[in-house]
This record gives C-alpha cells, structure tokens and sequence, in this order.
C-alpha cells in the first residue's frame, strides 16, 4: 500500500494520505493520520469533486478488457444453463473495445473509508486494493453492488442520485450507460467467485440480482 499512496501523493496530491516513513528491510511503514467525518455512502454530490479527481489520463481501458477478465475467471468453472446463460448475456453486454479514459480505481470505497475533511474535501483512506488504468464507474459500482446484494427485492443497480451519475460521466466524458455495465461486471465476478469457492447459494442470490438488470446498450 505504501507504494501506491506514493504515487498517489506524486500524481494526485490531496486524495489519500502521504506515505510518512518505511522502512524496507523490516517492513515498516507509517502514512499521515487523516482527520474528519465518515463521508457517507457513495454516491453523493460531495464525492463527485474526489471521484473526479481520480481520473488518469495516462491510461486508457475497455468493456473488452473487463469482458475478457471475466471469461478468463469464467474458464474451468462448472456453471449450470442458467448461471452460464447470466454470463454470456453479461459477456455480450460488455462486447465493446472502444478505449476509454481510465481511472484510479480505490477497490473497496464505502463509508468507512472516505473522509470528510473540516474543509469540505473528501479524502480516501486504506488503499491496499488500488491501481491504475480502471474504467469510470468502477468504484461506484462495486460499492452499490455491496448495499444492495444482501436485499432480495432491491435491484442491483438501485439507490444511485442519477444527477450525481449524469455529472460524473460529463466529467469525464462518458456515457451514463457505462454504470449498469460496471454494475452487471462486477455482479457476474462476484457469482463466478462464489462458484469457485463452492459457495452455490451464494452464487445463486446473485445470479437472481443479474436477472433484474437492463440488459440494452
């Protein structure tokens, strides 16, 4: 994590805290200890300011990208017809290798790690999961996929300020459409992850999550 908050302090100074002192040989590290308020879960009008910040414009990814991570986590698992009909749909949906501006994806953004300064700014915290060359989107989804999974008859896509979504996009010049797909992404690697650890009525609550997405471009 060290490294990473390194080069965030480097390339965006102000968004995660500065790497203090490490050592190494002993595998010692310290960063600066951030003061504030938990800053809510996303999305709200007051992350949009960090979330932009996020934006990277040495990197470039794709639906492609993450349609071809997904098949690759999807080769040599046993998936029934349903489960494998979920996951070509979500395949077919991410079917497009038109480059995108990346992002700085933080990997596990909720309440708790997001820091409301006395200034206003928000701040991110515990960066451990974080890299480079992400798509926009990516952080939001995995966040509201993580409320809503454990609620039967919330859809996955559900509880999102479409204002807040329609400002993120413009931001960064993208269309609002790409949420639902980072939405179906994420949800399809998550059923493949459970079925990979045997977990099948884990898989199967989100399996029946997928089937509530909207499925068009």
């Amino acid at each position: 994590e060290v490294e990473i908050l390194k080069a965030l302090a480097a390339e965006k100074p102000g968004l995660a805290p500065r790497p203090l002192f490490l050592d190494e040989e002993r595998a010692i590290a310290t960063e600066e200890a951030i003061q504030g308020d938990e800053a809510g879960e996303l999305l709200q009008p007051l992350h949009l300011p960090f979330l932009y910040a996020l934006a990277d414009p040495s990197s470039r990814s794709s639906l492609g990208q993450y349609r071809d991570r997904l098949r690759t986590r999807a080769s040599g698992l046993d998936l029934d017809n349903a489960m494998a009909t979920i996951l070509n749909r979500v395949l077919a949906l991410l079917d497009d290798d038109t480059e995108l501006p990346g992002v700085w994806v933080h990997g596990d953004l909720h309440a708790g790690n997001m820091v409301l300064r006395a200034n206003g700014q928000v701040q991110g915290v515990d960066w451990a999961f974080a890299r480079q060359g992400g798509l926009p989107f990516h952080d939001i989804a995995r966040a509201r996929l993580a409320r809503t999974l454990s609620k039967p008859d919330v859809p996955l896509d559900a509880g999102v300020d479409r204002e807040c979504l329609d400002a993120y996009a413009n931001a960064l010049g993208v269309s609002a459409s790409l949420y639902p797909k980072l939405v179906a992404w994420y949800a399809a690697r998550t059923m493949l992850r459970h079925i990979k650890h045997g977990e099948e009525a884990n898989a199967r609550v989100v399996a029946e999550k997928l089937k509530s997405l909207e499925y068009g471009a």
